[in-house]
Protein backbone atom coordinates (compact mmCIF):
# COMPACT_ATOMS: atom_id res chain seq x y z
CA UNK A 1 0.00 0.00 0.00
CA UNK A 2 1.26 3.32 -1.38
CA UNK A 3 0.09 6.02 1.85
CA UNK A 4 1.00 9.14 -0.91
CA UNK A 5 -2.01 7.12 -3.40
CA UNK A 6 -4.28 8.91 -1.04
CA UNK A 7 -2.55 12.16 -1.23
CA UNK A 8 0.92 13.17 -1.96
CA UNK A 9 1.09 15.13 1.61
CA UNK A 10 0.08 12.36 3.19
CA UNK A 11 1.97 10.97 6.13
CA UNK A 12 1.23 7.81 7.83
CA UNK A 13 0.53 9.08 11.19
CA UNK A 14 -2.81 10.49 9.78
CA UNK A 15 -3.73 7.09 8.75
CA UNK A 16 -2.70 4.60 11.14
CA UNK A 17 -5.26 4.54 13.11
CA UNK A 18 -7.93 3.67 10.25
CA UNK A 19 -5.75 0.65 9.09
CA UNK A 20 -5.58 -0.34 12.69
CA UNK A 21 -8.99 -0.83 13.13
CA UNK A 22 -9.78 -1.78 9.44
CA UNK A 23 -7.04 -5.06 10.77
CA UNK A 24 -8.42 -5.60 14.03
CA UNK A 25 -11.59 -5.89 12.52
CA UNK A 26 -10.49 -8.44 10.13
CA UNK A 27 -11.92 -6.33 7.01
CA UNK A 28 -8.25 -5.97 6.19
CA UNK A 29 -5.26 -8.29 7.06
CA UNK A 30 -1.95 -5.67 7.27
CA UNK A 31 1.27 -7.24 6.72
CA UNK A 32 4.47 -5.09 7.67
CA UNK A 33 7.26 -4.94 5.93
CA UNK A 34 10.64 -5.91 8.09
CA UNK A 35 13.62 -4.19 7.34
CA UNK A 36 15.43 -7.40 9.65
CA UNK A 37 14.33 -10.60 9.65
CA UNK A 38 14.81 -11.79 13.46
CA UNK A 39 12.44 -13.31 15.53
CA UNK A 40 12.20 -10.06 17.06
CA UNK A 41 9.73 -8.87 13.90
CA UNK A 42 8.35 -6.06 16.17
CA UNK A 43 11.72 -3.89 16.69
CA UNK A 44 12.23 -3.88 12.27
CA UNK A 45 8.78 -2.57 11.27
CA UNK A 46 9.10 -0.06 8.37
CA UNK A 47 5.89 1.74 9.30
CA UNK A 48 5.36 3.07 5.77
CA UNK A 49 5.85 0.15 4.07
CA UNK A 50 3.28 -2.90 4.13
CA UNK A 51 0.87 -4.55 2.21
CA UNK A 52 -3.09 -4.87 2.82
CA UNK A 53 -4.51 -8.10 2.20
CA UNK A 54 -8.56 -8.49 2.24
CA UNK A 55 -10.30 -11.05 4.27
CA UNK A 56 -12.60 -12.21 2.18
CA UNK A 57 -11.10 -13.26 -1.26
CA UNK A 58 -14.35 -14.06 -2.80
CA UNK A 59 -15.07 -10.17 -1.81
CA UNK A 60 -11.97 -9.00 -3.59
CA UNK A 61 -12.28 -10.62 -6.74
CA UNK A 62 -15.63 -9.34 -7.18
CA UNK A 63 -14.78 -6.16 -6.51
CA UNK A 64 -11.58 -6.02 -8.57
CA UNK A 65 -14.18 -6.83 -11.69
CA UNK A 66 -16.97 -5.07 -10.80
CA UNK A 67 -16.83 -2.78 -13.23
CA UNK A 68 -16.23 -5.41 -15.96
CA UNK A 69 -18.32 -6.60 -18.70
CA UNK A 70 -19.09 -9.98 -16.41
CA UNK A 71 -22.66 -10.88 -14.51
CA UNK A 72 -21.86 -12.63 -10.96
CA UNK A 73 -22.02 -16.30 -12.46
CA UNK A 74 -20.04 -15.71 -16.10
CA UNK A 75 -17.17 -13.82 -13.82
CA UNK A 76 -16.39 -17.09 -11.57
CA UNK A 77 -16.93 -19.08 -14.35
CA UNK A 78 -14.35 -17.13 -16.41
CA UNK A 79 -11.82 -17.59 -13.38
CA UNK A 80 -12.83 -21.39 -12.59
CA UNK A 81 -12.25 -22.51 -16.80
CA UNK A 82 -9.53 -20.08 -17.05
CA UNK A 83 -10.91 -18.00 -19.40
CA UNK A 84 -10.56 -14.59 -17.85
CA UNK A 85 -6.68 -13.20 -17.65
CA UNK A 86 -6.67 -12.36 -14.40
CA UNK A 87 -3.04 -11.13 -12.09
CA UNK A 88 -3.57 -15.02 -10.16
CA UNK A 89 -0.31 -13.75 -7.98
CA UNK A 90 -2.29 -10.90 -6.31
CA UNK A 91 -5.35 -13.61 -5.74
CA UNK A 92 -3.07 -16.59 -4.79
CA UNK A 93 -1.20 -14.37 -1.97
CA UNK A 94 -4.37 -13.04 -0.67
CA UNK A 95 -6.02 -16.63 -0.07
CA UNK A 96 -2.69 -17.60 1.65
CA UNK A 97 -2.67 -14.03 3.84
CA UNK A 98 -6.24 -14.77 4.79
CA UNK A 99 -5.54 -18.76 5.33
CA UNK A 100 -2.54 -17.64 7.67
CA UNK A 101 -4.78 -14.69 9.35
CA UNK A 102 -7.44 -17.35 10.28
CA UNK A 103 -4.83 -19.37 12.02
CA UNK A 104 -3.93 -16.09 13.92
CA UNK A 105 -0.43 -16.45 12.78
CA UNK A 106 0.97 -12.60 12.35
CA UNK A 107 2.68 -12.51 9.42
CA UNK A 108 5.08 -10.39 8.07
CA UNK A 109 7.31 -9.72 4.94
CA UNK A 110 10.82 -8.82 4.10
CA UNK A 111 11.79 -6.52 0.97
CA UNK A 112 15.19 -5.12 0.61
CA UNK A 113 15.66 -2.15 -2.39
CA UNK A 114 18.88 -1.93 -4.23
CA UNK A 115 19.89 2.02 -2.49
CA UNK A 116 21.74 2.42 -6.20
CA UNK A 117 18.84 1.69 -8.66
CA UNK A 118 16.41 1.98 -6.36
CA UNK A 119 14.78 -1.44 -7.69
CA UNK A 120 13.84 -4.38 -5.43
CA UNK A 121 17.00 -7.06 -4.86
CA UNK A 122 15.25 -8.77 -2.74
CA UNK A 123 11.81 -9.61 -1.56
CA UNK A 124 9.87 -12.69 0.54
CA UNK A 125 6.05 -13.10 0.34
CA UNK A 126 5.44 -13.69 4.06
CA UNK A 127 7.76 -14.37 7.26
CA UNK A 128 6.41 -16.22 10.11
CA UNK A 129 8.09 -17.10 13.55
CA UNK A 130 8.34 -20.18 14.60
CA UNK A 131 10.24 -20.39 18.12
CA UNK A 132 13.45 -18.70 17.84
CA UNK A 133 13.62 -19.14 13.92
CA UNK A 134 11.87 -17.10 11.13
CA UNK A 135 9.96 -19.24 8.21
CA UNK A 136 10.42 -17.28 4.97
CA UNK A 137 7.13 -18.32 2.48
CA UNK A 138 7.04 -17.49 -1.32
CA UNK A 139 3.57 -17.64 -2.56
CA UNK A 140 3.93 -19.41 -6.62
CA UNK A 141 1.35 -18.30 -9.14
CA UNK A 142 1.19 -21.33 -11.71
CA UNK A 143 3.37 -19.13 -14.23
CA UNK A 144 5.67 -18.09 -11.88
CA UNK A 145 8.38 -20.50 -10.49
CA UNK A 146 11.74 -18.49 -9.32
CA UNK A 147 13.02 -18.45 -5.90
CA UNK A 148 16.27 -16.18 -6.65
CA UNK A 149 15.16 -14.32 -3.18
CA UNK A 150 14.59 -17.04 -1.08
CA UNK A 151 18.01 -18.62 -2.01
CA UNK A 152 19.85 -15.71 -1.23
CA UNK A 153 17.56 -14.64 1.60
CA UNK A 154 18.74 -18.08 3.10
CA UNK A 155 22.58 -16.73 2.07
CA UNK A 156 22.17 -13.55 3.73
CA UNK A 157 20.06 -14.74 7.04
CA UNK A 158 21.24 -18.29 7.31
CA UNK A 159 21.46 -18.41 11.11
CA UNK A 160 17.88 -16.81 11.34
CA UNK A 161 15.99 -19.37 9.20
CA UNK A 162 14.48 -22.33 9.87
CA UNK A 163 12.25 -24.00 7.18
CA UNK A 164 11.78 -22.69 3.86
CA UNK A 165 8.32 -22.98 2.38
CA UNK A 166 7.50 -22.47 -1.13
CA UNK A 167 3.47 -22.46 -1.94
CA UNK A 168 2.86 -23.65 -5.42
CA UNK A 169 0.20 -24.86 -7.73
CA UNK A 170 2.51 -28.66 -8.03
CA UNK A 171 2.73 -31.34 -5.73
CA UNK A 172 4.57 -31.87 -2.37
CA UNK A 173 8.46 -31.93 -2.91
CA UNK A 174 11.49 -31.04 -0.70
CA UNK A 175 14.57 -30.24 -3.14
CA UNK A 176 17.87 -28.56 -1.37
CA UNK A 177 16.33 -27.80 2.19
CA UNK A 178 13.33 -25.81 0.70
CA UNK A 179 9.54 -27.68 0.91
CA UNK A 180 7.26 -27.18 -1.65
CA UNK A 181 3.96 -27.30 -0.67
CA UNK A 182 0.86 -27.50 -2.70
CA UNK A 183 -1.38 -24.17 -2.19
CA UNK A 184 -3.91 -26.02 0.01
CA UNK A 185 -1.22 -27.27 2.44
CA UNK A 186 -1.24 -23.64 3.85
CA UNK A 187 -3.11 -24.55 6.82
CA UNK A 188 -0.11 -27.49 7.61
CA UNK A 189 2.34 -24.75 7.99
Amino acid sequence: FIISNIDPNARMREYKDPFVWLDEAMILNVVENVNDPSVAFNLSIIDSSFKCYMMDTGLLVSLTYKNKPYLDNELYKAILFDKLHVNEGMIVENVIAQSLRIKDQKVYYFKKINKDTRKTSMEIDFLIRRNNKVIPLEVKSSESSSIKSLKKFKETYNSKIGVQYVLHDGDLKIENDIIYLPLYMVSLI
